[in-house]
């Protein structure tokens, strides 16, 4: 599936649509500069490459192979305008991007070239970023294009305005579930002895799967069938707790966590998540994110704009993505915390923890593409059903318009009422194995002093 980046219409016109067409349609309409980011750059490549082989050469450039064809069109380019090395080991001619560029401008018309990786590349070059704006209308006059795959959007400000940026999306819940049937079948096609799922261990299988690539989840299904005989939904949820933990700023909670019946107190926001969740909009992933105060302290100080991008990036994604949530303040120990667990307990959802600061990074542009990808896992796993749990102690320090993203309000979290504190210490002594016993003065506690 595909979906566009810009604002605007979609060449199709709403709604998702395979990538591979959209290229096609903005080739058509003479687009020479286009962006996909996809979560498997090679898969991407291959399919890419099947999509346009009709009257179109078409390359692939990356940094360690540098040019080549990818079908006969393009093998013949590559014979005709690469010059052959002039001596064993001199580097060959298109091995650095701006030297490709230069060579695709000498090329037939109609000619695709694909460059891997490109959010690395246009980052650290700017001679090949002087190069795309040199050739932008050479390209376009002879039907030719750039197609820049990266793994995250973020294209320098100089280009921005003149490519196509689009997404690879990962697979639906509807294309996992034929993923699984299909895997499974040609298991046991091939002699395997696996067992059928039923229909709800597809549907926790496609649930585990939700924010996986294509090739990733079928990975992750053909292991389990190879070393359980079966789609084991545990071991699919591990894969996942791997997948998340690779991104930076990004973790997932344990499975069969706290749920609301383990908090004591805070009986009005539970109640009211609970009475979101019955209805027609419930939420599909919970996201809790730490001191929110403390994560975006120095946003005005800032004069690299790292920290300005990251927090930026975040206000985007929950205006535009339409991510509800609660920013939940209070003193320590008062449960903020817990709550965001409870509530991925208590309804079976995927809790997910996101760490703005864990983006950052010294190199250019790698901070705010970072902090794209954690966001458009979060959004792969939960789509527009995204219940971001912000906490923090000082309200004092969350920029306004920060706070009005946080669509179910803001909620304060006092010390336990006397009857709180008593419901919290039933809720412990068991939790601890201990017996009912006389307890301490402990006026003025929190929960967690009580833990």
């Amino acid at each position: 599936m595909c979906s566009i980046l810009e604002h605007g219409e979609s060449l199709k016109g709403g709604g998702a649509m395979d990538v591979v067409g959209a290229i096609r349609s903005g080739l058509s309409a003479g687009v020479p500069l286009v962006e996909v980011v996809s979560a498997d750059i090679p898969g991407l490549v291959g399919r890419v490459a099947v999509g346009l082989n009709s009257g179109r050469a078409v390359l692939l450039w990356d940094c360690v192979g540098g040019l080549k064809g990818l079908n006969p069109e393009g093998r013949e380019q590559v014979i005709r305008h690469v010059p052959v090395a002039e001596y064993a080991g001199a580097p060959a001619a298109g091995a650095a991007l701006v030297d490709a560029l230069g060579l695709l401008g000498a090329m037939d018309d109609r000619t695709v070239l694909l460059v891997s990786l490109s959010h690395r590349l246009l980052a650290e070059s700017v001679e090949a970023l002087q190069a795309l704006l040199t050739l932008r209308d050479r390209l376009k006059a002879a039907g030719k294009a750039v197609i820049m795959l990266a793994s995250a959007s973020v294209l320098p400000p100089e280009i921005a305005g003149d490519v196509l940026a689009l997404r690879d999306d990962v697979p639906t819940s509807e294309e996992l579930a034929v993923m699984v049937r299909d895997l499974v079948g040609a298991a046991v096609a091939g002699g395997r002895q696996c067992e059928a799922p039923d229909e709800g261990t597809v549907a926790r299988a496609c649930s585990a799967l939700r924010g996986a690539s294509s090739y990733a989840a079928e990975q992750a299904v053909a292991l389990s069938l190879v070393s359980r005989g079966r789609v084991d939904v545990a071991d699919l949820w591990a894969r996942k707790r791997d997948l998340v933990a690779r991104v930076p700023g990004l973790s997932m909670e344990a499975l069969g966590g706290p749920t609301l019946l383990d908090v004591g107190g805070l009986a009005q926001i539970a109640s009211y998540f609970q009475a979101v969740q019955a209805g027609p909009s419930g939420y599909s992933v919970v996201v809790r994110w730490e001191e929110v105060e403390k994560s975006i302290a120095g946003v005005s100080g800032d004069s690299s704009g790292t920290t300005q991008g990251v927090v930026g990036a975040v206000l985007t994604a929950m205006e535009d993505r339409g991510w509800g949530g609660a920013l939940v303040v209070g003193p320590p120990g008062t449960g903020k915390s817990l709550l965001s667990k409870a509530l991925a307990g208590t309804f079976g959802l995927p809790g997910l923890v996101f760490d703005p600061g864990a983006t950052k990074s010294r190199w250019v542009g790698s901070s705010e593409s970072q902090a794209a990808a954690a966001l458009d896992m979060i959004t792969a796993i939960g789509g527009n059903r995204v219940c971001v749990i912000g906490t923090g102690n000082d309200l004092s320090g969350i920029p306004a318009a920060l706070r009005r993203r946080f669509t179910d309000g803001v909620w304060f979290c006092d010390l336990p009422t006397a009857d709180e504190l008593s419901s919290i210490w039933t809720i412990q002594l068991k939790a601890f194995g201990l017996p009912v016993q006389p307890l301490p003065v402990c006026v003025g506690w929190s929960g967690a002093d009580v833990r």
